[in-house]
């Protein structure tokens, strides 16, 4: 005859796995909070890095760039028009616009960039200056507020606002910055229009 035992958790047990499922919901929370904040990071990356690779292929193409709204008419709920003219929706991860600046010089359509020997937009990358800058694409990061005018600074770098057509917040700085050069563009352009025009001519 077999006799069965009932099991059951004292109070002392129960409490200690109370707290084990509570540090364990506590634990996911805030690594569900991280990878969703890298996540957004990175998805705002490659928003910039793909409308820097569309702008770029404009410039390639055709020789000059489309140009920029004024940048005081900066709309955080309504992307620059040239955004939409190279193909991409110039939005980041966090349903911000994001921001492009344009040399003047690029934008003229009926001066090649082949011919162009600098340009009036220079930046500072980190203290280094940058000179003959084509155009920066910029998104405003995690924090929903763009710090950047024509100065970037590293990341995390504390009470930082330079733009002021934004939220005028100065915090952490958290923008994600990419730019070409003039000197960047014109040996993919020349090399095509070179290219282009034999093909043309065979």
């Amino acid at each position: 005859m077999k006799i069965s035992k009932n099991f059951a958790f004292t109070l002392v047990e129960f409490a200690i796995i109370l707290v084990v499922i509570g540090l364990l919901i506590g634990l996911g929370a805030t690594l569900i909070g991280t990878l969703t904040k890298r996540t957004k990071y990175t998805e705002s990356k490659e928003a910039v890095k793909r409308a820097v690779e569309a702008f770029k292929g404009y410039g390639i193409r055709f020789g000059y760039l489309p140009p920029a709204r004024p940048i005081n008419n900066y709309n955080p709920s309504s992307p620059d028009p040239s955004f939409n003219q190279v193909g991409v929706n110039g939005f980041d991860a966090q349903g911000k616009a994001l921001l492009y600046i344009v040399s003047s010089e690029l934008t003229n359509n009926s001066t090649d960039l082949c011919s162009l020997n600098s340009t009036s937009l220079s930046i500072t990358d980190k203290g280094q200056p940058k000179n003959n800058i084509a155009f920066i694409i910029i998104s405003g990061g995690l924090n929903f507020n763009i710090q950047t005018n024509t100065a970037i600074y590293p990341q995390g770098q504390n009470n930082v606002d330079d733009f002021p057509y934004d939220f005028t917040r100065p915090e952490e700085y958290d923008d994600i910055v990419d730019y070409v050069s003039l000197f960047e563009l014109q040996q993919q352009r020349c090399s095509y229009a070179t290219s282009s025009h034999l093909f043309a001519h065979l």
